[in-house]
């Protein structure tokens, strides 16, 4: 394999690095065409609750299950599209890609197996 090539954690095809998997790209449901997630995710607040969410946190919450892979990233518990609230660090997690991914994927809602810091 080409040093910038990697394989697809999800599917295992070989990808250039910097590019998606186009079996992911056609998996994922395309949220930045929704107004309501964009104005969210393109926002200074959004910013800023993010950071003090990954300080909250620590790490992805998921972390003791010893598969924890890739940066880590805010999952929004309830959805904004579906009326979560967008900037209350209640409603916020920090994930790691993997565990993101897996609970975008199965559609996983609520704060199940999640812990959050005070």
């Amino acid at each position: 394999m080409s040093p910038m090539a990697r394989h697809c954690s999800r599917h295992g095809r070989i990808v250039l690095y910097g590019s998606t998997c186009p079996d992911c790209a056609f998996d994922q449901p395309h949220r930045r065409r929704d107004p309501r997630y964009a104005a969210v995710m393109d926002s200074y607040r959004w910013r800023k609750v993010r950071a003090a969410a990954r300080r909250r946190d620590g790490g992805c919450l998921l972390r003791d299950d010893g598969r924890c892979q890739g940066r880590i990233e805010v999952h929004h518990i309830q959805r904004v599209t579906q009326g979560g609230e967008p900037y209350a660090l209640s409603n916020l997690a920090t994930l790691c890609r993997r565990h993101h991914s897996e609970r975008e994927r199965r559609g996983l809602r609520g704060d199940s197996g999640l812990t959050t810091r005070p």
